[in-house]
């Protein structure tokens, strides 16, 4: 019996050096680098590199060959070339986004900015200022920042340490509002969830409202907590991932993670197992914490432009009613954390920015004109309304080219019966009708046999694309219909 239990021990020592050996070969491999973008990569290239892309119009393929044979990387080569660049081309998004303008190097001062497909921009800017987080994503912060702030307590000096445990206090609290509204420590009550609330509603009903918002805003950006943590994360994820699988094979005997103990607890902050940080992937993880700073970031905007929509996890899920609240002390083993994942997941909150001026305005006092190009812009009164309202409407010039097509050859036509007479109601959870797809694919058929040429036919999604071509086929409908007319499926 000893010599066996003395051979499993050796057994795991010999497996846990193992894993050693290829985490720090890991760590070693991501030391070293991607080799196009390597620092010993002197200046002389880099600028030759930036010479050649500003040369020519090339596509991206192109790029890549050129940073393979010159071994620099195409993507920071481009960024370099951008300050020099006399035409830009980026998405939304690069330019909508003061952070992500600065990182790329998008200097708007002086420029003359045209947005393509301009009938997207106010849905765009909206979207790029909107922020959710769900019930999930803030215990997953919890457990982040309760492992960043034992493991580097101290060397953090008492500033930071409190700023830490303040995004403890609100992720826990925002937590416990979604997973259960009504708890002690939360005056959040049901009638409040599941409601539209502007962002000092939420702060008030959360008792978060003596926090100072803006001045952890700030310390959030100017550390790069989002950044620091995320990077700890992923590195405890990897670790502790390694250490689940050694102590699963430890039949009757305790986990090595023991749980952190309640000495100089922070409010807000979670007993786990070291094993526990190895039920989140890395990608969870950091994308969590990324979530979670963008949430707190909308925290600052003011009441009008935008409001906050709580989600609470369904009442009907029994689950979800039994789920730990955050801050709450458990002892629960890594199963089963598990089983109580789907509890925690439900929920979410979400800020919606509905004040697109506000940040749109920003950009037209730095660039020096701003273009809005689309083939579907008019009527625009109602977006200069949203977008230019502090504009003077004589600043404003707009151009307008006739349609390519007369308008003798335009015909709209809605069709709201098929040929039995049927109805054609092609509502979301009617589209899997046969009877609907059938008298739908009649009057395919029909349309088809008496115009003389093509016809171009659009459905709301690929996949109903197929759920049509299926039923035709079944019918032998489609196999009629490519008698009549070649049949083309784009997209598929």
């Amino acid at each position: 019996m000893d010599h066996g239990g003395q051979g499993y021990s050796n057994s795991l020592q010999k497996t846990s050096q193992q894993r050693g050996s290829k985490a720090r070969q890991k760590r070693s491999n991501k030391a070293s680098g991607c080799f196009f973008l390597a620092a010993k990569k002197d200046a002389a290239s880099w600028e030759s590199f930036k010479e050649l892309v500003l040369a020519a119009p090339i596509d991206v393929e192109e790029l890549a060959n050129m940073g393979r044979k010159q071994k620099i990387c195409p993507y920071y080569g481009c960024r370099r070339a951008v300050p020099s660049a006399d035409v830009i081309l980026a998405p939304y998004s690069a330019v909508l986004m003061p952070d992500a303008r600065e990182s790329l190097g998008i200097q708007l001062e002086g420029s003359v900015v045209v947005f393509d497909e301009a009938h997207n921009l106010l849905d765009a800017i909206n979207g790029a200022h909107s922020t959710a987080v769900s019930a999930w994503q803030l215990m997953s912060v919890q457990r982040s920042l309760t492992a960043y702030y034992e493991r580097f307590r101290i060397v953090l000096n008492p500033s930071n340490a409190q700023h830490v445990k303040t995004m403890l206090q609100i992720a826990a609290t925002l937590h416990s509002c979604l997973v259960s509204p009504g708890s002690q420590g939360s005056s959040t009550t049901a009638s409040t969830c599941g409601s539209v609330l502007s962002v000092n509603d939420l702060l008030f009903t959360a008792n978060l409202d003596h926090i100072n918002m803006f001045e952890l805003a700030r310390w959030v950006k100017d550390n790069k907590m989002a950044y620091k943590v995320s990077g700890y994360t992923a590195l405890a994820v990897e670790q502790a991932a390694g250490s689940v699988n050694i102590h699963a094979k430890q039949k009757g005997k305790e986990a090595a993670g023991a749980v952190v103990q309640d000495r100089n607890k922070v409010p807000g902050s979670l007993n786990f197992a070291a094993a526990d940080m190895g039920q989140l992937s890395a990608r969870d993880g950091v994308s969590a914490i990324h979530a979670f700073v963008a949430f707190l970031l909308s925290l600052t905007n003011p009441d009008a432009d935008g409001c906050v929509i709580m989600e609470p996890a369904s009442s009907s899920n029994p689950a979800a009613s039994t789920a730990p609240a955050a801050g709450a002390q458990s002892n629960q083993t890594a199963a089963g954390n598990a089983e109580a994942a789907p509890a925690v997941r439900g929920g979410r909150l979400r800020y919606v920015m509905l004040n697109a001026a506000r940040h749109f305005g920003r950009l037209l006092t730095s660039a020096r004109s701003v273009l809005l190009v689309s083939g579907t812009l008019a009527p625009i009164d109602g977006l200069s309304a949203q977008l230019f309202p502090d504009i003077d409407p004589q600043r404003l010039r707009q151009f307008e080219c006739g349609h390519v097509v007369p308008a003798e050859q335009l015909l709209v036509v809605s069709v709201g019966k098929g040929p039995s007479g049927k109805a054609l109601n092609l509502r979301h959870d009617n589209r899997g009708d046969h009877a609907k797809q059938d008298e739908l694919g009649q009057l395919l058929m029909n349309v088809a046999g008496v115009v003389p040429e093509g016809l171009v036919v659009f459905v709301p999604s690929f996949s109903y694309l197929e759920q049509l071509v299926g039923r035709w086929q079944e019918t032998g409908l489609l196999a009629r219909l490519q008698m009549c007319k070649a049949v083309f499926r784009c997209g598929c």
